[in-house]
């Protein structure tokens, strides 16, 4: 069994949300293309901005057992 993430979303405090960096560190849910947005918050900003909550949402991917 392996789970596929469909979803990952990050609310950030009001501060950060209306300064615009919580529609920029989501950008990844509209286009896969600027995923780096995401893990340039996780990897660089994670410290300073921090995540008020984290959204996983996965898929169960069921293959055969051995």
């Amino acid at each position: 069994m392996k789970l596929k993430p469909i979803r990952i979303y990050v609310s950030l405090a009001n501060l950060w949300r209306a300064l615009g960096l919580e529609f920029i560190a989501n950008l990844d849910q509209r286009w896969p293309a600027f995923r780096f947005t995401r893990k340039f918050w996780e990897f660089y900003l994670g410290n300073v901005i921090r995540g008020k909550e984290l959204q996983f949402e996965f898929e169960v991917r069921k293959g055969r057992l051995t």
